[in-house]
């Protein structure tokens, strides 16, 4: 599992807070039609860092989605000996809508 059950997805589209729940979030990118990989949009992953202090973690990661490039500020947990997300914090850095 990637996410954590408890996860929250938290940040600003078009100057409004969004807060969902991991269903939540699931449900958004699954109403996505078409999807943006079957769309045949370019798919970009950056990890800009990862900082490790025992069984947590924060990483910073830059993706492309929907036209917009975003940059998450995701906290990681290390649950069963697997980090999973606990909390994903976006920013949009640009949008080309």
């Amino acid at each position: 599992m990637v996410f954590h059950a408890d996860a929250k997805v938290v940040g600003y589209l078009e100057d409004e807070l969004h807060v969902m729940s991991v269903t939540e979030f699931a449900n958004f990118v699954a109403s996505q039609q078409p999807s943006p990989r079957n769309n045949g949009d370019p798919i970009r992953l950056d990890i800009l860092s990862i900082d490790i202090a025992g069984k947590t973690a924060v990483a910073k990661v830059r993706d492309d989605y929907l036209g917009m490039t975003f940059l998450d500020t995701l906290s990681l947990l290390k649950v069963d000996r697997e980090r999973t997300i606990y909390n994903k914090l976006f920013h949009v850095e640009c949008s080309s809508h």
